[in-house]
Protein backbone atom coordinates (compact mmCIF):
# COMPACT_ATOMS: atom_id res chain seq x y z
CA UNK A 1 0.00 0.00 0.00
CA UNK A 2 1.34 3.52 -0.91
CA UNK A 3 0.12 7.13 -0.49
CA UNK A 4 1.79 9.21 -2.91
CA UNK A 5 2.42 12.69 -0.89
CA UNK A 6 3.51 15.72 -2.73
CA UNK A 7 6.02 17.73 -0.94
CA UNK A 8 3.73 20.10 0.45
CA UNK A 9 1.58 17.45 2.04
CA UNK A 10 4.52 15.74 3.41
CA UNK A 11 5.78 18.93 4.87
CA UNK A 12 2.20 19.88 6.63
CA UNK A 13 1.91 16.44 8.17
CA UNK A 14 5.05 16.75 9.54
CA UNK A 15 4.86 19.81 10.66
CA UNK A 16 1.86 18.24 12.93
CA UNK A 17 1.79 17.50 16.66
CA UNK A 18 0.76 13.48 17.20
CA UNK A 19 -2.47 15.17 19.16
CA UNK A 20 -3.36 16.87 15.68
CA UNK A 21 -4.14 13.75 13.68
CA UNK A 22 -7.50 13.82 14.70
CA UNK A 23 -7.93 16.55 12.28
CA UNK A 24 -7.16 14.27 9.25
CA UNK A 25 -10.46 12.12 10.14
CA UNK A 26 -12.33 13.28 7.85
CA UNK A 27 -9.70 14.25 5.01
CA UNK A 28 -7.11 11.55 4.80
CA UNK A 29 -9.17 9.46 6.92
CA UNK A 30 -11.60 9.27 5.15
CA UNK A 31 -10.07 8.82 1.56
CA UNK A 32 -8.18 5.84 3.65
CA UNK A 33 -11.69 4.31 4.17
CA UNK A 34 -13.19 4.67 1.24
CA UNK A 35 -10.42 3.32 -0.80
CA UNK A 36 -9.24 0.41 1.37
CA UNK A 37 -10.71 -0.40 4.57
CA UNK A 38 -14.41 -0.71 4.10
CA UNK A 39 -13.81 -3.70 1.59
CA UNK A 40 -10.85 -4.99 3.35
CA UNK A 41 -11.58 -6.45 6.82
CA UNK A 42 -8.07 -8.46 6.77
CA UNK A 43 -6.17 -4.80 6.48
CA UNK A 44 -8.52 -3.22 8.95
CA UNK A 45 -7.69 -6.66 11.23
CA UNK A 46 -3.72 -6.14 10.52
CA UNK A 47 -4.49 -2.28 12.25
CA UNK A 48 -5.34 -4.56 15.38
CA UNK A 49 -8.70 -3.87 15.33
CA UNK A 50 -12.68 -4.42 14.10
CA UNK A 51 -13.57 -0.44 13.12
CA UNK A 52 -12.75 0.94 9.86
CA UNK A 53 -12.63 4.39 11.78
CA UNK A 54 -9.84 3.27 14.03
CA UNK A 55 -7.95 1.56 11.45
CA UNK A 56 -7.47 4.86 9.22
CA UNK A 57 -6.69 6.43 12.94
CA UNK A 58 -3.67 4.20 12.97
CA UNK A 59 -2.35 3.93 8.97
CA UNK A 60 -2.50 7.60 9.76
CA UNK A 61 -0.48 7.63 12.54
CA UNK A 62 1.91 5.16 11.15
CA UNK A 63 1.81 7.36 7.80
CA UNK A 64 2.94 10.72 9.95
CA UNK A 65 5.60 8.53 11.86
CA UNK A 66 7.17 7.40 8.47
CA UNK A 67 6.98 11.32 7.02
CA UNK A 68 8.30 12.74 10.27
CA UNK A 69 10.77 10.20 10.51
CA UNK A 70 11.86 10.87 6.94
CA UNK A 71 11.89 14.56 7.42
CA UNK A 72 13.85 14.59 10.21
CA UNK A 73 16.52 11.96 7.95
CA UNK A 74 16.17 14.69 5.22
CA UNK A 75 17.12 17.52 8.17
CA UNK A 76 20.51 15.20 9.79
CA UNK A 77 21.49 14.77 6.02
CA UNK A 78 21.64 18.73 5.29
CA UNK A 79 23.36 19.30 8.52
CA UNK A 80 26.31 17.04 8.06
CA UNK A 81 26.86 18.08 4.56
CA UNK A 82 26.78 21.60 5.60
CA UNK A 83 29.76 20.42 8.48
Amino acid sequence: MRIRLTAAERERLAAMGERDLTMLHFTYGMWIRNAWLWTNPTLVAACGTDDPDDASAVLIRELWRRVTASVGDADELASSADA
